[in-house]
């Protein structure tokens, strides 16, 4: 999980001789028509910091939509935004207004940029968590793992959050699970046969 994480396994991976890379995994939206469970497959991802934009690989996007049977309102978010942090909702909509119709993420970023300066492809696909208006508990982030997963020792720190926003905690976990739903069941319509189309042919 993070910038820097995400761009030391893109390395690896391109050592390892790979030639393309796809970012799959969570973003945070900041469209407020984004809800969770939506798969989106945007056409570029840009570094709120620097305003640098790669964008992603045309054919393998369309193939991607083509196999995941994707139409309009999963391709009208063209633009990912990579951020180095977790957004409260305040900052959220206030990124909105510069970004419309874009949602977030803190990995997308660094792999395309690995990917554009390795000269393979690289697509995004990737799945809302949270809404634009979500708040999420700053105390959430120290209950996951380097892979956004919930730490194993999460239930010793668990009360501490619950004292601060027992509702939000409850629904950001449904969230999740509709997340991780579309998640897995994106994995089992692409595997396991499924390559970019550079390397099918």
């Amino acid at each position: 999980m993070g910038p820097e994480r995400a761009a030391v396994a893109a390395d690896g991976l391109l050592g390892q001789g790979c030639r393309a890379l796809l970012s799959f995994g969570y973003c945070g939206a900041l469209d407020p028509g984004l809800t969770p469970g939506r798969l989106i497959l945007p056409e570029r991802v840009v570094d709120a910091a620097s305003g640098e934009v790669v964008e992603t690989d045309p054919r393998w996007r369309e193939a991607l939509a083509a196999r995941l049977g994707l139409g309009g309102a999963e391709t009208r978010v063209r633009t990912l935004v990579g951020s180095t942090r977790v957004l409260c909702a305040e900052d959220k909509r206030s990124w909105n207004l510069r970004w419309p119709e874009a949602a977030i993420d803190m990995e997308s970023y660094a792999v395309a940029r690995r990917a554009r300066e390795g000269g393979v492809p690289c697509a995004v696909l990737r799945v809302v968590l949270d809404r634009r208006d979500d708040d999420l508990p700053s105390s959430l982030t120290g209950l996951l793992d380097p892979w956004g997963r919930w730490d194993a020792p999460w239930f010793r720190r668990l009360a501490g959050v619950l004292d601060v926003a027992p509702r939000r905690l409850i629904a950001l976990a449904r969230a999740r699970r509709l997340a991780f739903g579309a998640l897995v069941e994106t994995a089992r319509a692409l595997a396991p046969d499924f390559l970019a189309p550079e390397i099918s042919g």
